[in-house]
C-alpha cells in the first residue's frame, strides 16, 4: 500500500504551538519507516476555510486516481478544520479509495467505530476553529471600543510591534514623519496639486515608510493615493463598514477630509489628465476654454536666416477635441498675452492701503463683538451633539432588536458619527477658532493690498497656487476672448463687488476741489461705513469656514515669501 504524507502549519494563533513543518516531516519519517511513503505534501495555508489549500486538494485528487491508498499526518487536525474537507476525507474512506490513515499522535482503525471516532476528532477541530473565531471577534470588539486600530499603520504612524503580535500592538504617531504628512495634506487642500505631484514632493523631502523588521522604503504613489483618501487622519477609522473613534492623535479635521475628497473628486473627473502635467507647463489642467474644453500649449519654432537664430514661440489654445463635436472659435493666445490676462485679473482684486487699514481696524471691533456670542453658539452645539448621540443610541437599539439590517445600520451609523465628530471637533476648538478667524481675515486684507505686485514677481508654480486659492473650490478658470474668467471664493467675490465703486468715490472725494471740507468728510464717512459693512460680511464668511474646520489658505504661499 502506498502512502502520501501531509504536513501543515499556518500562522493562526491556535496553531502557534504546533510543530513546525520540518519537525512534522521528521516525525513522520521516523515513526513510519516501514510504510511506502511516495511523497510528503507540505503547506502553510489555513484549514479554517475550504478551497483554500491547492496542495491539499491535489493530494486528495491523486488518491481518487489511485496513486496512493493511505495518508500519513501528525494529527487529524492537520488534515482539516472545516466540514467540507472533513466530509471529503470521510467519503474517500467509505468509498474504499482511502483505505488507511496513520497519525503520529493518534491511532486510526478503518472500522465503523474508528471512522466515527475520526469524525469526532474532525468535529472537535471544527469546534476549536469556531470557538477561536468567536474569541478573536470578542477580542477585536474590545480593541475597537478602546480605539486601537487593528491594521497596519498608514504613513505618519507606527505600529508598536511586528505583524505577528496580533491583538497586542497599537498605533502611535511617528514624530519625525507625521508633520510631513500634514504638510502634504496642506498642499492637497490648495487644490493646486494632484496626487502624482504630491507624491513627487514627498519623495523630494526624502519621505520613507517604516515597518518592523524592514528597511525604510520611499513612499509609493499607491500609498499617497490611499493616504489622501483615508479618514484615518481625522482620528476615526473604518472597520467592518463602521466608523470607530481612534485613540491616536489626529492631524486632520473631518471637514478638511470632506473638502479634500471633493477636490480629489474634481481632479478624478477632469478630462485634462492633470496627473501627467509636466513641470514646464505651469497652467496645464488649470485653465479651461470658454467652450468647456481643455486649454493646451503649442510650441512653434521659426528660423531667421538673417540673424542665424531659431526663435521659440508658445501659444495657448483650445484643444477643439470633443466627442460632442463642439465648434469652438476662441482665439489662441501667446504666452505673453496669457500672462497679461492673468495679471490683469489678479490685479483687479487689489485694494488700496487706506482700505486695508480701515479693514484691519474694523476687524478688531468686529471680533470683540463676536466673542461675546461664542457662549450661545457653544450651548447650541452641545444640544445638537446630545440629540445626535440619542439618535445613535436609538439606532443601536433598533439593530439589536433586529428592526433594521446591517447595511442600513452601518450607513446611518457612519452619518451620525461623522456629524458628531465634526461638532465635537468644533466644540473642542472653542475659543481657539476666534483668533484663527481674526488672523486669517487680517492676513487676507494685508495680502490684497499688495497682491498685484506679488503675483507679477512670483514664479510659475506660485502663480498657479495663487490662482487656485483665489478660485472657488467648485469652479474652473476659463479663457474667453483673450480674458480670464475667474469665479472667486465667496469672500473675494464680496470684496470685488463692493470695492471698485468705493475706490472711485474715495479718489473723487480726495481730489475734488468742489464742496466744503465738511461735505467731503461726510462722503468719506459714508464710504468707510459701507466698506466696514463689507469687511463684516467677509469676516463672517471666513469665520464660518474656520469654524467648520476648513483652512483659509493664504494667497501668497510660504514658498514665495
Amino acid at each position: 500500500m502506498k502512502y502520501i504524507g501531509h504536513a501543515r502549519k499556518s500562522s493562526e494563533s491556535a496553531e502557534r504551538q504546533i510543530l513546525s513543518i520540518n519537525d512534522q516531516v521528521t516525525a513522520i519519517r521516523n515513526k513510519f519507516t516501514d510504510l511506502d511513503i511516495i511523497d510528503i505534501i507540505t503547506e502553510s495555508k489555513s484549514a479554517f476555510k475550504p478551497y483554500n489549500r491547492p496542495a491539499f486538494d491535489d493530494m486528495l485528487d491523486r488518491i481518487e486516481r489511485g496513486e496512493a491508498q493511505g495518508l500519513v499526518a501528525w494529527h487529524p487536525n492537520r488534515l482539516s478544520r472545516n466540514e467540507i474537507d472533513a466530509g471529503r476525507i470521510i467519503y474517500l474512506i467509505r468509498s474504499g479509495k482511502l483505505r488507511d490513515l496513520q497519525f503520529v499522535t493518534y491511532t486510526f482503525e478503518n472500522t465503523p467505530e474508528g471512522i466515527w471516532m475520526l469524525q469526532m476528532w474532525l468535529s472537535q477541530s471544527q469546534y476549536e476553529s469556531a470557538k477561536l473565531g468567536r474569541e478573536v471577534k470578542r477580542g477585536l470588539d474590545t480593541k475597537l471600543r478602546q480605539g486601537h486600530f487593528p491594521h497596519k499603520a498608514p504613513p505618519g504612524y507606527v505600529n508598536s510591534g511586528p505583524s505577528s503580535m496580533k491583538g497586542e500592538r497599537y498605533v502611535y504617531a511617528d514624530k519625525e514623519r507625521l508633520p510631513l504628512v500634514r504638510r502634504a495634506f496642506d498642499l492637497a487642500l490648495t487644490g493646486a496639486y494632484t496626487t502624482a505631484e504630491i507624491h513627487r514632493e514627498m519623495l523630494s523631502w526624502g519621505f520613507t515608510t517604516v515597518q518592523h523588521g524592514r528597511k525604510p522604503r520611499p513612499i509609493t504613489y499607491a500609498q499617497v493615493h490611499k493616504m489622501l483618501r483615508s479618514v484615518f487622519y481625522t482620528g476615526y477609522f473604518k472597520h467592518g463598514g463602521e466608523l470607530h473613534k481612534g485613540n491616536y492623535p489626529a492631524i486632520l479635521t473631518m471637514s478638511e477630509h470632506e473638502q479634500l475628497q471633493r477636490i480629489l473628486g474634481r481632479q478624478r473627473d477632469d478630462r485634462s489628465h492633470r496627473l501627467t502635467r509636466r513641470e514646464d507647463i505651469p497652467y496645464s489642467g488649470l485653465l479651461k476654454c470658454a467652450c468647456g474644453l481643455t486649454i493646451t500649449r503649442t510650441e512653434k519654432r521659426k528660423y531667421y536666416r538673417g540673424t542665424n537664430r531659431t526663435a521659440r514661440y508658445l501659444y495657448y489654445n483650445c484643444t477643439r477635441k470633443s466627442t460632442r463635436r463642439i465648434k469652438c472659435h476662441q482665439p489662441r493666445m501667446s504666452e505673453s498675452q496669457l500672462q497679461q490676462a492673468l495679471e490683469e485679473k489678479v490685479s483687479s482684486y487689489r485694494i488700496r492701503t487706506e482700505f486695508r487699514d480701515w479693514a484691519l481696524a474694523r476687524l478688531t471691533t468686529y471680533f470683540e463683538t463676536r466673542t461675546r456670542q461664542d457662549q450661545h453658539i457653544h450651548d447650541s452645539q452641545q444640544r445638537e451633539v446630545a440629540r445626535l448621540q440619542d439618535k445613535l443610541q436609538a439606532l443601536v437599539d433598533m439593530r439589536a432588536a433586529g428592526e433594521i439590517d446591517a447595511e442600513t445600520f452601518g450607513a446611518q451609523q457612519i452619518t451620525y458619527k461623522k456629524r458628531i465628530a465634526t461638532l465635537t471637533q468644533t466644540l473642542s476648538r472653542g475659543a481657539d477658532t476666534r483668533p484663527a478667524s481674526l488672523a486669517a481675515t487680517k492676513h487676507l486684507f494685508e495680502e490684497l493690498a499688495q497682491l498685484g505686485d506679488r503675483f507679477r514677481e512670483a514664479d510659475p508654480r506660485t502663480k498657479r497656487t495663487i490662482l487656485t486659492v483665489m478660485a472657488d473650490r467648485d469652479s474652473n478658470l476659463a479663457l474667453r476672448d483673450g480674458k480670464l474668467e475667474l469665479q472667486a471664493t465667496k469672500w473675494l467675490a464680496v470684496i470685488h463687488e463692493a470695492y471698485p465703486l468705493l475706490e472711485a468715490q474715495y479718489l473723487a472725494t480726495r481730489t475734488s476741489y468742489f464742496g466744503s471740507t465738511k461735505d467731503r468728510l461726510a462722503t468719506l464717512a459714508g464710504i468707510i461705513t459701507i466698506w466696514c459693512s463689507t469687511v463684516d460680511t467677509v469676516a463672517n464668511l471666513i469665520e464660518a469656514e474656520v469654524t467648520q474646520g476648513r483652512r483659509i489658505l493664504p494667497l501668497r504661499p510660504k514658498e514665495s515669501r
